[in-house]
């Protein structure tokens, strides 16, 4: 006859697991950004974030994928420039503002936060 078995799902979420999707739903969010400020597939892009605690954890623990999915040659903590793309959002509770810029717009030598910035090479 017809056995039952019984399976048991720990559905509790683990900080690890809390802070993957927050990654990924932050690279969804960044994602739209850039077709809503009309980039190409293929420009690469620096991003601009301010958030909580939260937020910072995951940019920096998260970094390499959120520019790997995003094709961000920098995540930048802090005001973005007047001509990037900025929207605010509320990701899993937490505020974040986004903003979004093109890479190749950047000159060599701009100066931001204090500091001399020199873009990736490609």
């Amino acid at each position: 006859g017809i056995k039952a078995r019984l399976v048991a799902i720990d559905t509790n979420v683990t900080p690890a697991l809390a802070d993957e999707g927050l990654a990924r739903e932050l690279v969804h969010r960044l994602q739209t950004m850039r077709r809503n400020a009309g980039f190409d597939i293929a420009d690469r892009i620096t991003t601009y974030y301010q958030g909580g605690e939260d937020i910072r954890r995951v940019m920096a623990g998260f970094g390499d994928y959120l520019r790997q999915e995003t094709l961000s040659r920098e995540l930048v903590e802090g005001e973005p420039p007047a001509d990037a793309h900025q929207e605010e959002h509320t990701v899993d509770g937490q505020r974040v503002r986004l903003a979004v810029r093109r890479a190749s717009t950047q000159p060599i030598g701009e100066k931001r936060q204090g500091r001399d910035f020199v873009p990736a090479l490609p």
